[in-house]
């Protein structure tokens, strides 16, 4: 009875290890899969992150070569513009000077400009450039509109009035919106 007895035991111990060790692997496995599903989900979400990003690089880069393809269709080449700017400008019939000086150019992509000028320094009558500015312009067939929304005046130190102002005028690019010049005598 005493080897039935320790055979028993003997059982009965293999059979409480074989079930623990079978319950630790069950348990680890469980764990290993849980760890699993997280990582997945985990990996999922940067996935999708990455998709959002690279979606939001294709629509900047989309946005880029639409402005870009624009501004190759409907470009000016503003360097001409300028050159008709000073071809336009009213000159001094004895010294050819212009009679009004320009600082800064802006444009926009309506073709309108806005230019900051001022009138020479030793002119005679320097509203009067500023109306042949305005009369210049109208005869040209480059431009059309032109405006000087306002007028500031000042004194240099020898006491020669300076007019100084912005100057509004649209651009024509095309000989379909371009006007016939008008002469137009400048004093």
């Amino acid at each position: 009875m005493n080897k039935l007895s320790l055979l028993f035991i003997l059982g009965l111990v293999v059979t409480f290890l074989v079930g623990g060790l079978t319950g630790y692997t069950l348990i680890k496995v469980s764990s290993a899969e849980r760890n699993l599903q997280e990582m997945e989900s985990e990996l999922a979400d940067l996935r999708s992150e990455i998709v959002k990003y690279e979606s939001a690089y294709v629509e900047q880069a989309l946005s880029a070569k639409n402005t870009l393809d624009l501004l190759a269709e409907d470009g000016v080449e503003w360097s001409d513009v300028v050159t008709k700017i000073l071809a336009t400008t009213p000159k001094d019939t004895e010294t050819k000077a212009p009679k009004v000086e320009y600082s800064s150019f802006s444009g926009s992509k309506d073709n309108r400009l806005i230019v900051s000028a001022k009138t020479a320094e030793g002119s005679e009558d320097p509203f009067a450039d500023a109306a042949n500015l305005i009369r210049a312009y109208e005869g040209s067939p480059y431009f059309r509109d032109p405006f000087i929304p306002g007028i500031s005046s000042s004194v240099s130190e020898e006491g020669i009035v300076v007019l100084g102002f912005s100057f509004n005028v649209e651009y024509v690019e095309d000989e379909a919106g371009a006007k016939k010049p008008v002469p137009v005598k400048v004093n």
